[in-house]
């Protein structure tokens, strides 16, 4: 998901640099021995690393929120739980990220999942039941990553899940710089 996302910035912005393939991602972004990359901060914090990026983890009130997100032109990843994808029967539920980078005209949600396998002719486009995104979305409490140019114009922060830039502004006029 997160490669997803720099590939698409790096289309848009016209930065190359910004297109890494899976493997190398994954490489950046390894935790630990055991090279999980599931870890939040550190997925975002190499995001954040490219100058002219903003990157964070943050929750989101509901599904109308991404939308908003959405319509401001910004995919967002969301934490799913992995049955979203797979039947509960396979086993344990590990999470699972897509991005959302779309509705269809009902509501539903379209997102490119990188779980998918193109080798079994599978597209990573997918739309998935809003209410089964909504439901699967809340076993991370409705987490997302936000990654947007810092220049974009970011949604109104309605219910303040999310950095405006309001809160830097804010610390800049009490230290007086």
């Amino acid at each position: 998901s997160l490669s997803m996302v720099l590939a698409y910035w790096g289309e848009r912005l016209q930065r190359p640099e910004l297109n890494y393939t899976v493997p190398e991602t994954a490489r950046a972004i390894a935790d630990g021995p055991r090279a999980d990359t599931g870890n939040w901060p550190f997925n975002t914090a190499f995001a954040g690393r490219h100058p002219g990026l903003r990157a964070y983890v943050t929750r989101l009130g509901d599904i109308a929120e991404m939308e908003d997100w959405i319509a401001a032109g910004i995919p967002v990843i969301l934490s799913v739980s992995s049955y979203l994808t797979r039947s509960p029967a396979s086993g344990p539920d590990y999470g699972h990220l897509i991005v959302c980078v779309g509705f269809t005209d009902t509501g539903d949600v379209v997102a490119n999942n990188p779980g998918v396998s193109v080798r079994k002719n599978v597209r990573a486009r997918q739309v998935y039941a809003r209410e089964q995104v909504v439901r699967n979305w809340a076993r991370s409490k409705n987490t997302v990553y936000l990654i947007y140019p810092e220049t974009a114009a970011i949604p109104a922060n309605r219910l303040g899940h999310w950095d405006d830039g309001s809160a830097a502004a804010g610390a800049v006029e009490r230290t007086g710089q």
